[in-house]
């Protein structure tokens, strides 16, 4: 009787969509002061194009702008709409992640909501009867599982997250234009336009025309003709994200030919055939289905091998799964395409997992082999076919089922979450899981770095560099500890490897020039210090350094030529403004000194050595 009142209580469609908004901010609520981890530096925090809206009025100045990382310039046509969410959450809250959360956990809501939509227009079409609690619990299932965390929690995946509201927001305008008499016009137009933002979105949304396609010959009895007129355009539309990738409007370097590696600007395979990561890719997703089952074993940096073999087992076991579930598939389909009925809803649901996940999950070879997020869009179809299987219980017991797993669904996604409450807890997480994966343990280290536990910190860097002698960016940030610690030796030693590694980055030349200035060598710190001005024109700190050096020398030409040059590239660092004024006051100039220190008080008020020289000059 309880769960005939529930069912009866949650019939109405502004009922239902309330408890899926009170269920993802309750799974979500500890998350909205998270930090800002991993990638969410780079993309967001260090992103000079998200810092204000220049990039966004004109987008081709990106080509020649400078200080922009090339998986930024390579992506910026294809993810435009989510770097213009991140600028508007720059301009209205800063660095604060509260904003960047909320904005994360309500895109997460909508899109529940888009497919709840989805759901009933659907089962309009499929099904002999209407089932209020299959969109319902679709969506609840969607927004309380554990597997979304990483789509959701981590800011910078808001690319997963975003693009999939868009997708289900075309989608089930599809579906409702197809399903109705009324305002179709409307619905259509609105999936167009759908389209073309969900593909400005993120590249994974490639496959969203060919689902519309799917969706139309299973469901909609149709002519051609008629079937070619309406679905035509998204088809057509398909071609926006090859085509930003063959024009490389911001001036990525790419091979020939080399349209379909979205990242094709950096090693980001690192050398991983297009065949070995299918077949590494078969197991995978095997085992994402497996995190769907049951979400136990999370992980934000998975230590997944690379296969090389489909007779290995993981491959070839995972193989006769996958091509059975796609069997079984085509084999609903074939069997109920002429009835309507939940198993139709099932064959549906499979197919969806497999098309929306072989962007990530198929023959373009990305380095990272494993992440949660990608499942985000893909779990839809997973759901739809696990809620429509569950319907198939007699009386109340699907119900039952689903309520329960609604609720542990939710716990645990809730628990998942307290994960991300600090980076050190997070990394510890991810090296627990992936003890011999040098990249978490680095992580881990620059977490202990930045509460100021150097010990551990330097315990870490030193496991990564063991694990992985090859990673560079390790040894450069063992050589940073080292140089706090004072063990100038080691530092040199390591700078030195990082180097060799990648000798076309500035930073290590950087390290080595600050090295040898604490050894008292100005020489040798000149030296590193010209060449990091070499490989990056606009390094402040190296410019800063140099002038620094001939400051110290007595040679106030050069000084202050460079701390000018240091200033122009930063004017918001107050020492920049510090050290060219009292270059100015040793040269006599004390009106331009004046102006300097007086500009180091405007951007640190409590300065106190600008406080003291304006009162010697004004003395």
């Amino acid at each position: 009787m309880a769960f005939k009142r529930l069912h009866q209580l949650s019939s109405r469609v502004f009922t239902q969509l309330a408890l899926v908004a009170f269920a993802g901010l309750l799974v979500y609520s500890n998350t909205l002061y998270s930090p800002f981890v991993f990638d969410d530096l780079p993309f967001i925090l260090e992103n000079k194009v998200v810092k204000d809206f220049t990039y966004f009025a004109d987008p081709f100045s990106l080509k020649a702008a400078e200080g922009v990382i090339p998986e930024i310039r390579s992506t910026f046509f294809t993810r435009y709409v989510t770097y213009l969410t991140f600028a508007a959450n720059r301009y209205m809250g800063g660095d604060n992640p509260f904003g960047y959360h909320m904005f994360n956990i309500v895109t997460h809501i909508l899109s529940a909501w888009m497919l709840y939509w989805l759901a009933r227009s659907i089962t309009a079409i499929a099904m002999a009867r209407s089932i209020d609690s299959f969109p319902l619990f679709c969506a609840l299932i969607f927004v309380c599982h554990p597997l979304q965390t990483q789509a959701v929690t981590y800011i910078w995946q808001r690319n997963a997250s975003l693009a999939t509201f868009f997708y289900l927001l075309s989608f089930a305008s599809y579906a409702r234009f197809r399903s109705c008499d009324s305002s179709r016009r409307i619905f259509y137009m609105l999936a167009l336009v759908s389209t073309v933002t969900a593909m400005h979105t993120k590249e994974m949304t490639f496959t969203l025309p060919v689902m519309i396609l799917l969706f139309d010959l299973m469901f909609i009895k149709s002519g051609l003709k008629e079937r070619v007129k309406v679905v035509s355009p998204f088809l057509i539309l398909m071609s926006i994200i090859p085509a930003w990738l063959m024009l490389n409007p911001a001036g990525v370097a790419k091979a020939p030919g080399d349209v379909l590696t979205i990242y094709s600007s950096t090693d980001y395979s690192r050398g991983i055939t297009a065949w070995n990561y299918f077949l590494t890719q078969l197991h995978v997703v095997t085992e994402y289905i497996g995190l769907l089952l049951v979400p136990v074993g999370q992980n934000l940096d998975h230590d997944h091998p690379v296969h090389n073999s489909c007779f290995e087992s993981a491959p070839f076991l995972s193989s006769i799964f996958l091509v059975s579930l796609a069997v079984c598939a085509i084999y609903l389909y074939t069997r109920y395409k002429d009835e309507k009925g939940v198993w139709l809803l099932v064959s549906f649901g499979i197919a969806w997992f497999f098309i929306t996940i072989s962007v990530e999950s198929s023959f373009v070879p990305i380095a990272d082999v494993m992440h949660e997020h990608r499942v985000y869009l893909p779990s839809v179809g997973f759901i739809i076919a696990m809620v429509a299987i569950l319907h198939t219980f007699k009386g109340e017991r699907g119900v039952i089922v689903m309520s329960v797993a609604v609720l542990i669904l939710a716990l645990t996604a809730y628990d998942r979450n307290s994960v991300w409450a600090s980076p050190v807890k997070l990394w510890t997480d991810a090296v627990s899981k992936s003890p011999k994966k040098a990249r978490p343990r680095n992580n881990l280290a620059i977490a202990y770095e930045r509460t100021g536990d150097y010990e551990r910190a330097a315990l870490q860097f030193t496991e990564a560099v063991r694990l992985d002698p090859d990673l560079a960016r390790a040894h450069h940030n063992l050589a940073n500890i080292r140089l706090k610690q004072g063990q100038l030796a080691d530092a040199e030693k390591e700078y030195r490897i990082a180097v060799g590694l990648v000798p076309w980055i500035a930073v290590n030349y950087y390290g080595l020039g600050m090295v040898y200035e604490k050894m008292s060598r100005p020489d040798l710190a000149e030296k590193e210090y010209r060449i990091t001005i070499e490989k990056e024109p606009s390094h402040t700190g190296a410019h800063f350094a140099l002038g620094r050096i001939y400051l110290n020398s007595g040679n106030l030409v050069l000084a202050k030529s460079y701390f000018k040059i240091a200033t122009g590239l930063r004017p918001d660092i107050g020492v920049n403004h510090l050290a060219l004024g009292i270059v100015h006051l040793r040269s006599g100039e004390l009106e331009t000194a004046q102006r300097s220190f007086a500009k180091v008080l405007e951007l640190e008020p409590d300065n106190e050595t600008a406080k003291k020289e304006l009162e010697r000059i004004r003395r």
